[in-house]
């Protein structure tokens, strides 16, 4: 009698490789492991803590990037630009903020792949179909959906960064220019959140 051979198509190890290493996957599973229906899975004094420190991170950073923003329009405002370069006291903080909040989310979606799936089922599924599964069990834009729908929102946002700093409340050539890349790492922690990904169905 033949057995049938299925090549593994990933592993538990891949997925969470891709978490760590692209931003897109990691804000979907974000998403995902924030949903009521799956804190209520996963419930446990080990994963009720993980979610403590991932609600503390995650207000502490938007909190930081409120005040980026506000920053940003009063300097844009009184075209005081010379007061952009304090926005190098807060990179740091930020970048060990999302270094740390990151680590959290992989660790509480390691422990929701491995409930939900043994090894070897889990190594014939491949990121985007699981993506999809949970997608429709959730009721949440699936990973394809999300990265089309936010490179669109990224892309006009860009456009009307430019047109109205160009003609609208017109500045220098460098301001512009300096105005456009501030805008687009504040519009890049913007599609972040959660409320964000919520609203894209």
């Amino acid at each position: 009698m033949t057995t049938i051979f299925h090549k593994a198509v990933s592993s538990l190890e891949a997925i969470l490789s891709s978490i760590e290493t692209d931003e897109q996957v990691y804000r979907w599973f974000t998403l995902l492991i924030i949903q009521p229906e799956v804190v209520k899975h996963l419930a446990s004094s080990t994963s009720d803590q993980l979610y403590a420190k991932l609600k503390q991170f995650t207000v502490l950073q938007r909190t930081i990037y409120l005040a980026c923003f506000l920053g940003l329009v009063a300097v844009i405002f009184w075209k005081k630009f010379l007061y952009l370069t304090l926005g190098l006291i807060v990179i740091y903080p930020l970048y060990k903020i999302h270094k740390d909040k990151k680590k959290i989310v992989i660790e509480i979606s390691s422990t929701l792949l491995q409930k939900d799936y043994e090894k070897n089922e889990l190594s014939q599924k491949t990121l985007y179909q699981l993506c999809e599964i949970y997608s429709r069990k959730y009721n949440i834009p699936s990973l394809v959906d999300t990265i089309y729908a936010l490179d669109n929102i990224s892309r006009k946002a860009i456009i009307f960064t430019f047109i109205f700093t160009a003609f609208i409340y017109p500045l220098k050539v460098w301001q512009i220019f300096l105005s456009i890349f501030i805008a687009f790492l504040l519009i890049q922690a913007v599609l972040k959140t959660s409320f964000i990904y919520k609203n894209l169905k």
